[in-house]
């Protein structure tokens, strides 16, 4: 699960990772590979440990859900996965017209489309696209991902939000097991659940569909979060 988005907590993690940093001025050329692995190592376990921790303020209910503009949250994580897509040669849309709010503690819509991104760009061959789509309806926002890999079975489907769980198709030393067990325990926090389903093309489609902000889900309405999409 990538860290792309937040700061990193300040723990022995990122002390570790600010010792590699240091290190690259004495590292000779055919040595910059291991270190570009550890500190990519790194990063990984720090995402597991915002995701964890995340996931336990949620479910502690020390935060309230509010309206969170999914769209505005959408396109910022995809603007940063780009990033990492382009180099491989995946191009990242996303598309969806109309106001998108949804009922969800803060961070959380974020750390669910970062894990369904990771797993898409881990699993899409170069040439092809991943894409992110919101649809809504009066109870509910979803936010979709979609692309063009090998995807899964339907009994890989099935358990892929179980915790510690690698598909077979999983490249050894490649993820941990967590990142759908943690966007499906934030979901339900939020009331809501993550769909896995075949894509039209045989990729992998997955889902978020959360409860829609409105009267009875808060004090007010988040008209100043309602926008349209910007082209």
């Amino acid at each position: 699960m990538s860290t792309i988005k937040g700061k990193l907590h300040r723990s022995p993690l990122v002390a570790l990772r600010l010792r590699l940093e240091n290190l690259e001025p004495h590292i000779e050329r055919d040595g910059s590979r291991g270190l570009e692995q550890a500190l990519g190592e790194v990063d990984r376990m720090t995402g597991i440990l915002n995701a964890l921790l995340l996931l336990a303020r949620a479910e502690s209910g020390a935060q309230a859900a509010e309206g969170v503009d999914v769209l505005a949250v959408a396109e910022e994580r995809v603007a940063s996965w780009r990033l990492v897509a382009e180099p491989r040669g995946i191009a990242v849309t996303i598309e969806g017209e109309g106001d998108f709010v949804a009922s969800a503690v803060a961070g959380t819509v974020d750390q669910i489309l970062d894990v369904f991104l990771d797993n898409a760009l881990r699993m899409a061959p170069a040439g092809t696209a991943v894409r992110v789509r919101l649809v809504e309806d009066a109870a509910m926002v979803a936010v979709q991902c979609i692309d063009a890999g090998p995807g899964m079975s339907p009994a890989e489907r099935a358990r892929a939000c179980d915790r510690f769980w690698r598909g077979a198709k999983a490249a050894a030393g490649e993820g941990s097991g967590l990142g759908l067990a943690i966007a499906a325990s934030l979901a339900r926090v939020n009331d809501g659940h993550v769909l896995l389903q075949e894509a039209p093309d045989g990729g992998l489609h997955a889902e978020v569909r959360l409860p829609a902000w409105g009267p009875g889900r808060g004090a007010h309405h988040p008209n100043t979060l309602l926008r349209k999409h910007r082209g």
